[in-house]
């Protein structure tokens, strides 16, 4: 369920020391002997439902809408604005940058010529596959219509995938920049491990939204669609 408490009512615990994702500072709450009256809870079954307790005060459709296929959607701006911040900084920096052991300069190297190429194609594949998802929610709120259960699936597939380009394209970078790229002060490091941080969450899992996709396709009834109603 989710509740609303008093501040007086809990503490923040100073746990969150990670390897990526440092800057969310996640740290956990620490609820003793608090009372939550019935009118400042709700239990998530009934949250994530259209037109939950509330939406009638509001005109807007995003009171409307079930929750599970526009939520998820929400992990992919992170993803895709680390990719992209990768993606600029190993660009300025390597323009510039002049190899320590020998003078020369990597930005002349046909190797790194290929792999930035390569991480660029790899980003522009993985937002185009999030710009057509956003798209296609964007249209079914306007006109109000749910999204199909297959339709969700098939959401999940792209936003793991989008996400493990996201990541590969920046590994690539990480390992062309040597033993620079090992620094914490490395900016293109620091997104490597945001996004490797970022993959783990089970909206954009690998093996969590791949397998359903793929039972789906050979017509193996999984009941990943009944996820959120459950």
């Amino acid at each position: 369920m989710t509740c609303l408490i008093p501040r007086a009512d809990f503490d923040i615990a100073d746990t969150w020391h990670v390897a990526g994702m440092r800057g969310t500072g996640t740290k956990d709450m620490v609820v003793k002997d608090a009372y939550v009256p019935p009118h400042l809870f709700i239990e998530t079954r009934d949250l994530v439902v259209p037109n939950p307790p509330g939406a009638a005060h509001s005109d807007s459709e995003l009171y409307w809408v079930e929750y599970a296929p526009y939520i998820a959607t929400t992990l992919m701006g992170p993803v895709l604005g680390a990719a992209e911040g990768a993606l600029t900084a190993y660009t300025d920096s390597t323009k510039s940058r002049i190899g320590a052991m020998f003078g020369d300069k990597p930005a002349d190297s046909l190797s790194v010529q290929l792999r930035l190429a390569e991480s660029a194609a790899e980003f522009r594949a993985a937002e185009l596959l999030v710009e057509s998802q956003m798209a296609y929610l964007r249209d079914h709120v306007a006109r109000r219509e749910p999204v199909s259960a297959e339709k969700q699936i098939e959401f999940g597939r792209d936003r793991a995938y989008a996400t493990r380009l996201c990541v590969t394209s920046v590994h690539r970078l990480v390992q062309q920049m040597g033993a620079s790229g090992l620094y914490d002060s490395n900016p293109v490091q620091r997104f490597f491990r945001d996004l490797s941080a970022m993959s783990a969450q089970f909206g954009i899992g690998w093996d969590r939204n791949m397998a359903p996709a793929g039972r789906q396709m050979l017509g193996i009834d999984n009941g990943a669609q009944h996820f959120w109603k459950t």
